[in-house]
C-alpha cells in the first residue's frame, strides 16, 4: 500500500517536471509575442487538457487578450480588464492565482464550442505572471473538469517561467 502511494506521488512530479520541460521547449528560440503566447497558450491548454484558454497580455490601463485557444469571441464576450476587474483583473490586483470552481453558467464568460455546440467550463484558473512584483500577464484556463491539487501545483510552478521568457520577449 505504501509502495503505491510512493509510486503515485512520483508519477505526480515527473508530471509537473515533465510539463515544465516540456514548456521550455516551446518556449524556446526566436518567437515574436504573438507566437510566443499562442505557443504557450495551446501548451498548456493541451497538458492540462483544458478545453478552452486565454492569455492576457498587460497593458498600460489593464490587461489585453493577445491569444486563446478555442475561444470565441463574441459580442458579450470580455477581452480587456482593468487591474480588479472580472476574475482576470482580481488575479493581477492581488498577485495571486484564482480557482473559481462550479461556475455558474450565466456567469460564465467562457465557452467551450465545438461543431455539437457549446457548453461552459465547470471551473476555471487564473494565472498572474509576475516578475518581480510587475504583473505581465494572466492565463485564464477553462474545464469541465476539476483542477487537481498537482495541476494547481504545476501552473504555480511554471509562472515565473512564462513571466520570465514575456519580459525577455516583449
Amino acid at each position: 500500500k505504501n509502495l503505491k502511494k510512493i509510486t503515485a506521488e512520483r508519477e505526480k512530479q515527473d508530471w509537473v517536471k515533465t510539463g515544465q520541460t516540456e514548456l521550455g521547449k516551446t518556449m524556446r528560440g526566436e518567437q515574436n509575442l504573438l507566437t510566443l503566447t499562442q505557443n504557450i497558450i495551446n501548451f498548456l491548454a493541451a497538458y492540462m487538457k483544458a478545453a478552452v484558454g486565454v492569455f492576457y497580455l498587460a497593458q498600460s490601463d489593464g490587461f489585453k487578450l493577445i491569444s486563446s485557444y478555442a475561444y470565441k469571441i463574441r459580442n458579450n464576450n470580455y477581452t480587456e480588464f482593468k487591474l480588479g476587474e472580472g476574475l482576470v483583473g482580481q488575479a493581477a490586483l492581488e498577485k495571486k492565482s484564482i480557482v473559481y470552481t462550479h461556475l455558474p453558467q450565466e456567469q460564465s464568460h467562457l465557452t467551450i464550442n465545438s461543431g455539437l455546440g457549446e457548453t461552459f467550463p465547470l471551473n476555471i484558473f487564473v494565472l498572474p505572471l509576475i516578475l518581480e512584483d510587475n504583473v505581465l500577464g494572466v492565463l485564464e484556463l477553462g474545464t469541465s473538469n476539476d483542477f487537481s491539487n498537482i495541476e494547481i501545483e504545476f501552473l504555480d510552478r511554471i509562472a515565473n517561467d512564462i513571466a520570465i521568457t514575456l519580459n525577455t520577449t516583449h
